[in-house]
């Protein structure tokens, strides 16, 4: 295991924003509202 590299931990918002865009963005409401989805199936 690398001792150099830094184990930081990332928030669920800071990994959307980064992967996803800010909020707004298409790509990012499409994640939204499947995840809104997928929460009220199950």
């Amino acid at each position: 295991m690398d001792k150099s590299k830094s184990k930081t931990l990332t928030t669920l918002e800071e990994f959307k924003d980064k992967n996803y865009g800010k909020r707004g963005t298409k790509e990012r409401d499409d994640l939204e509202a499947g995840s809104d989805n997928f929460k009220r199936v199950y």
